[in-house]
């Protein structure tokens, strides 16, 4: 009897295949949920963070042309897509162009090289509209440009995998309108 009892106390010591086949299945299905949530987490934070930084290129840009806007004297040239300004800061009178080239909105100073401002600008997206007098919306070009006394901005920026592009919008009312 005493045999048998040694036997049975050895038998059932340990756990069987069966059970460490089911624990290291758990485990495995709870690393892969574990793993799952971390990547997603990720994806999430680059996302916001690329979101961020296009939102920040946007807004260094708007004060850029802001700037322009405001001191122009006048507009020399006025399109959804290109505004050119005459601009003048107290030293003197700059022409400056407001472009989309080659997916970005770059600056020219007096006919000089081109900067880049925004990069990866949206398809079909017009930087800019204009406030003329006796319309109550912004219009899309103005002839002659010098009638124009504000520039509305409707910047934009594409992010890798996001359904709409990063967006921003401003008014901008000319300090300067001569002529």
């Amino acid at each position: 009897m005493r045999a048998a009892t040694l036997s049975r106390q050895v038998n059932e010591d340990g756990f069987t295949l069966v059970e460490l086949l089911v624990v290291v299945l758990l485990l495995g299905v709870l690393g892969a949920a574990i793993t799952s949530g971390i990547v997603s987490a990720h994806s999430a934070q680059r996302a916001q963070i690329e979101r961020s930084d296009a939102l920040a290129e946007l807004r260094t840009a708007a004060e850029r042309v802001s700037r322009d806007v405001r001191a122009a004297d006048p507009l020399l040239f006025a399109e959804a897509d290109r505004l050119e300004a005459k601009v003048d800061r107290g030293d003197g009178h700059e022409e400056v162009e407001y472009t989309i080239h080659d997916g970005r909105l770059v600056r020219r100073v007096d006919g000089g090289s081109a900067q880049s401002l925004v990069e990866r600008w949206p398809d079909d997206h017009d930087p800019f509209a204009f406030l003329v007098p006796d319309d109550a919306d912004a219009v899309e070009s103005v002839e002659p440009p010098g009638s124009a006394y504000g520039v509305e901005l409707r910047f934009g920026r594409d992010i890798d995998n996001a359904d709409a592009p990063v967006e921003l919008s401003d008014t901008v009312i000319m300090r300067n309108r001569g002529g």
